[in-house]
């Protein structure tokens, strides 16, 4: 038996003394796409909401215009259905990235990404299957929450929204009113998505998403 054979095992044994579980079976469920796709758009749908609130008269829309230059007049004459339409594939693929942030099981299954992982995910009978399907059980639905993924939400939007925003805003000479407005924006969507995502998308190591 091999080195990371044995480390499961050893791991696996850890999982079932933690939850005093007995005959723990492999769990080969069919991937959830269509739910997944639905959560993923749905999510898609929180900068628009958010959007229209935040660039509202009520709020920044003044302020935003005086930042970037950008009328009243042109803002009118712009073709909104596009910009409606753009935004939200733009966002779906956002929250697309999102999901593999704020779940961190993603991370266990790429350490399976190889042939013998593969292998074991294909049999449930192998030492190593049934050590994957006991640590799954014993840890595989962790971390899972509103609040855990609005953290990473906001994680995100600190250390790599904003620094992206600031670098691009500062050649094109854009001041701190535009850094923040834009990043204040980003930060409540990626908040609010996060926690969307990490609590509704399915994802099972075995069967994946």
């Amino acid at each position: 038996m091999q080195h990371p054979i044995k480390l499961l095992l050893i791991t696996s044994a850890i999982a079932n003394s933690f939850h005093q579980k007995k005959n723990i079976h492999f769990r080969n469920q069919k991937p959830k796409i269509m739910h997944n796709l639905i959560v993923l758009a749905v999510a898609a749908l929180i900068p628009l909401i958010v959007g229209s609130a935040w660039y509202s008269p009520m709020l920044f829309s003044k302020a935003w215009m005086d930042a970037t230059g950008v009328t009243a007049e042109k803002a009118k004459n712009s073709n909104m259905i596009v910009s409606m339409v753009i935004l939200y594939v733009c966002s779906f693929f956002i929250a697309t990235a999102v999901m593999f942030m704020v779940i961190h099981q993603f991370g266990f299954q790429s350490m399976l990404a190889d042939a013998r992982g593969k292998a074991a995910i294909g049999d449930p009978n192998s030492d190593m299957g049934k050590a994957i399907a006991a640590i799954w059980h014993g840890w595989g639905h962790g971390f899972r929450t509103y609040r855990h993924g609005a953290l990473h939400g906001a994680i995100t939007s600190v250390f790599f929204v904003l620094p992206l925003i600031a670098s691009i805003a500062v050649f094109e000479q854009r001041g701190a009113k535009y850094i923040f407005i834009t990043w204040g924006f980003w930060l409540i969507n990626l908040v609010l998505m996060g926690a969307v995502i990490c609590h509704w998308i399915q994802f099972d190591a075995m069967g994946g998403m």
